[in-house]
């Protein structure tokens, strides 16, 4: 939506020349800047380009007026990730992604560096050590066995039509950018439509998005979302091409291409078509987990036991109810056994009276415990077996 909406104050701005249009447009990239960087990035580079083009038959004061307006826009959504990044890593220029990957999941990244055998994530939770065997590994494994050209092919198929059947389940499938592989055959004639700026601008954010993610160790299905603009863009030109080219068979050419791009359309709807699916995996357990915490109407922390035959992607502990996890009704963790007690000490001064639940994975059943004074007391009172796992 940032994106599109980027896009759209462009085409406005080029026409009305209006600051408000800057403004507007500053505010989207900036917005989506702190929300996907890279996506934000491949349309952001065009709509600078653009601009700039733009301004070439401005004024001194013209340039200057529209380039501070789109900088100002930009500007609280940099400042506010600074901050942010301060919070949380303790350094103005380190990215919590970054902060996290370095210390959990090193290999996403898009670094070509070799594997490190010694390396191992800092955490010991299972979740977080079958995540990098069965994920992270095997993908950047994959990524670095490529050529950068044969990398660069592999993303823009999986952008433009989605994963290999092979690596797709039955009646399960997923496309790309594209509703079929077919309309790839458009894309070429496309581009000799893309003459006008308003087009390109649109359009460069896909080569350039293929490009980052090229290097970039994962590539799931619906990040191809980001780029589906560009790729209509390049779709509808080549009807425009081919009624140029033809102009007497204008109207028919028209009718065809867009009776073919509705019909493919159409049918790859879930709706339609059985063999589609909106979602890449289901996720029972993450439906059911909500289902069970939606029943408890009080402060409470859920202890999830963890079932190791559980799928690494389905992973229920985390939280997003409020900024900071304290403010939620229901605080979710790990049960992590006699190291349960340090976080029963910790919100027995903060909200005793919330309810302790322990949910097993596996059997699928959430449990009272008692409250957090409850367990703090039972567990300062329990003999020490060991020195506490880090």
């Amino acid at each position: 939506a940032l994106a599109l909406l980027a896009l759209l104050a462009f085409v406005y701005w080029r026409r009305e020349r209006r600051a408000g249009w800057m403004i507007l447009m500053g505010v989207c990239v900036g917005w989506g800047a702190i929300t996907r960087p890279v996506d934000a990035l491949c349309v952001a580079v065009p709509l600078a380009l653009g601009v700039m083009l733009e301004l070439r038959e401005s004024c001194n004061r013209g340039r200057i007026k529209f380039v501070g307006l789109g900088l100002v826009a930009v500007l609280p959504f940099l400042l506010l990730q600074l901050v942010y990044n301060k919070g949380v890593t303790g350094a103005f220029g380190t990215l919590p992604w970054n902060y996290y990957a370095q210390q959990y999941d090193r290999y996403d990244t898009m670094s070509r560096a070799p594997i490190d055998p010694n390396f191992r994530p800092m955490s010991a939770l299972p979740q977080k050590q079958r995540f990098f065997d069965e994920f992270t590994i095997p993908a950047y494994r994959d990524k670095i066995g490529k050529s950068r050209l044969d990398g660069l092919v592999d993303r823009a198929a999986r952008t433009l039509a989605g994963p290999p059947l092979e690596e797709q389940e039955k009646g399960r499938l997923i496309y790309g950018a594209l509703p079929s592989p077919l309309l790839i055959a458009l894309l070429p004639v496309g581009l000799l439509g893309l003459c006008d700026r308003r087009r390109w601008v649109v359009w460069t954010a896909l080569p350039l998005f293929v490009g980052v993610y090229a290097s970039y160790t994962f590539f799931l299905s619906h990040y191809a979302v980001a780029i589906v603009p560009a790729v209509l863009c390049n779709l509808l030109a080549a009807g425009v091409v081919l009624r140029q080219t033809w102009p007497g068979a204008s109207q028919p050419i028209g009718w065809a291409v867009t009776a073919a791009i509705v019909a493919m359309a159409v049918t790859a709807l879930p709706e339609v078509n059985s063999e589609r699916r909106d979602q890449w995996f289901d996720a029972p357990l993450l439906r059911q987990v909500d289902k069970d915490l939606s029943g408890i109407n009080r402060l409470a922390i859920v202890l999830f036991k963890f079932d190791p035959e559980r799928m690494v992607h389905e992973e229920p502990v985390f939280n997003t109810e409020a900024a900071w996890p304290d403010d939620a009704r229901v605080i979710r963790a790990h049960d992590l056994g006699e190291e349960n007690a340090r976080l029963f000490a910790y919100y027995a001064k903060r909200s005793p009276e919330r309810g302790v639940y322990r949910y097993d994975e596996k059997e699928e059943t959430l449990t009272y415990l008692g409250t957090v004074a409850e367990m703090a007391r039972t567990a300062a009172t329990r003999p020490a077996s060991g020195p506490a796992k880090q």
